[in-house]
């Protein structure tokens, strides 16, 4: 039997794994299979941390050490990164860390939210389930039955009612775009994409990423760099 290699078939299409964006508050990796079970990977938490994570970063010493050891790089080229590095923690991994925090902190909210309507749901169809069946074999336990379909849906109003003084869904995508657009610039810096390009002086890059990153936690779009710029004429 011939491979596709001999056969001149093309080979079987295989979907790369999926990786988890690099992001605060995840949860620790689940005991399931990577494609399996994302909602129990993403469920929400009761006690979230209040405050960003100081140390967190995007691009940690562990995988600049692999890409020296995969890349074969050179003293220059390790010292340029380190030092671009060095400045985007100062000019926008701040921002980064703070918006990406606020985006996780909102989702676990909404999320947690939804899952208490989704409980209170089912209890109270649960307990309305028992009223009509102690109607007929106890009807003593209405009393009982109907009090505490009573406090459930009490509780469902002050539910719905605490989440409207918190942050809304649109709180949590506000910030998720603003900690993907700082994500995106920190890529772009680091690899001298438009609109950080080789030919500028360092200081001009600098001095451009600090604006960019300013506009963007500003909840300012800056403009997107043409898809021909930084090329060669």
């Amino acid at each position: 039997m011939s491979t596709p290699a001999e056969s001149g078939a093309p080979p079987a299409r295989t979907n790369p794994p999926l990786v988890e964006p690099i992001s605060q508050g995840s949860h620790p990796p689940a005991r399931m299979t990577d494609t399996g079970w994302i909602w129990w990977k993403q469920r929400p938490r009761r006690e979230f941390p209040a405050e960003p994570d100081p140390a967190f970063t995007l691009v940690g010493d562990v995988l600049i050490q692999e890409l020296m050891a995969k890349f074969d790089l050179d003293a220059e080229a390790i010292a340029r990164i380190k030092a671009d590095i060095a400045h985007l923690e100062a000019e926008l991994l701040r921002y980064f860390r703070e918006t990406d925090h606020n985006a996780k902190k909102f989702q676990n909210g909404f999320r947690l939210y939804n899952w208490r309507l989704l409980m209170l749901a089912t209890v109270a169809t649960l307990v309305g389930s028992l009223q009509a069946i102690s109607l007929s074999i106890s009807p003593a336990m209405l009393l009982v039955l109907g009090a505490l379909e009573t406090i459930i849906a009490l509780y469902t109003v002050y539910v719905v009612n605490a989440r409207g003084r918190d942050a809304s869904v649109e709180d949590w995508l506000k910030n998720r775009r603003m900690s993907e657009q700082l994500r995106r610039e920190f890529f772009r810096y680091l690899m001298m994409l438009p609109p950080y390009t080789q030919d500028e002086k360092d200081f001009e890059r600098k001095r451009k990423l600090s604006h960019r990153a300013a506009m963007i936690y500003a909840d300012q779009i800056p403009d997107e760099p043409s898809i021909l710029e930084g090329r060669a004429s």
